[in-house]
């Protein structure tokens, strides 16, 4: 058994944590390899920002599929 993971296992491993919890050997190696590897660190903050941004999309109002109104205000 590997301590260490790669990056890429690392990935899905942040991936699957945002998800359900990992079982207490992923979370210590996760843990580790995040330590050790500023790459992944980034990745971590960013595939968070995601998770916290992407339900905010559904709240928002685009209808990308309608032809724009050509009596609205705006296009005046």
């Amino acid at each position: 058994m590997n301590l260490f993971h790669s990056c890429e296992r690392a990935a899905e491993l942040m991936s699957q944590a945002l998800d359900e919890p990992l079982d207490l050997t992923d979370q210590m190696r996760l843990r580790i390899h995040l330590t050790m590897c500023g790459d992944c660190q980034e990745v971590e903050k960013q595939m968070a920002k995601l998770h916290e941004l992407v339900p905010q999309l559904g709240a928002l109002d685009l209808d990308l599929d309608e032809e724009p109104d050509p009596r609205s205000p705006g296009d005046r």
